[in-house]
């Protein structure tokens, strides 16, 4: 009886929920009407009840844009590491929001905060945390160093400029060519060399199952003599 009362109290009220009937133990009606308890309180708004936590506490997730040191432990803290972020309006460039997103380090609980920057396009770190320096280098990457736009029109308006640009891009190209040529040549001869290991498989397989074979007939039944190879 117990069992089925209390099963029967909880079906009636959610259904008092669903239709909008159902009034917590804490509002006063004398005092208030019921939207405005909710608003106040946020009991019984899906605003702030629901599974949203950016509704709820101004709560997202956010991914670090880049690598980064914490001035809290000096860890490092890579890019694409992710943080549940507080995200504040701040500011705003001509009609773009400004945003800052505040998170603690995994490590120390030190507070860092990350912004948007409309006007350049990037995040920049305004407390607790300084960005990893990282400089690129085409040299040292292997790969072909672009020109800048300054340096672009120059050689557009200078013939002898243009000249010698010229010049050095062919000997790039035959640096790159013969390089090119270099890796092809490795490319065949390690075609050939596995070749020549497939064939050596090959033979090894055919000699280790004669063996065997050699091996069942000197242990046939009656056979007492050793079979020489031929």
């Amino acid at each position: 009886g117990g069992e089925a009362g209390k099963a029967a109290e909880m079906s009636s009220l959610a259904a008092a929920r669903a239709d909008n009937f159902y009034h917590p133990p804490d509002w006063d009606p004398n005092k208030e009407g019921l939207n405005k308890y909710q608003s106040r309180t946020g009991k019984g708004n899906a605003k702030y009840t629901g599974h949203n936590q950016y509704a709820k506490w101004g709560v997202i997730r956010f991914e670090m844009p880049f690598n980064i040191w914490c001035d809290g432990c000096g860890c490092m803290i890579a890019k694409g590491v992710r943080f549940n972020a507080k995200k504040n309006k701040v500011g705003n460039y001509f009609s773009t929001t400004i945003w800052e997103f505040e998170m603690p380090c995994h490590e120390c609980f030190n507070k860092i905060c990350v912004k948007t920057d409309p006007k350049s396009a990037e995040f920049l770190v305004t407390k607790g945390a300084r960005r990893k320096v990282e400089e690129y280098s085409a040299k040292s990457a292997g790969t072909i160093e672009l020109k800048s736009l300054e340096e672009r029109e120059k050689i557009r308006s200078d013939a002898m400029a243009s000249l010698e640009v010229g010049q050095e891009d062919k000997r790039k190209a035959k640096e790159q060519k013969s390089r090119l040529q270099q890796l092809a040549d490795l490319s065949d001869r390690m075609k050939d060399d596995y070749a020549v290991s497939s064939l050596l498989r090959k033979r090894f397989r055919k000699r280790k199952n004669q063996e065997i074979a050699d091996e069942y007939e000197q242990h046939r039944p009656g056979i007492s003599l050793r079979i020489l190879p031929a």
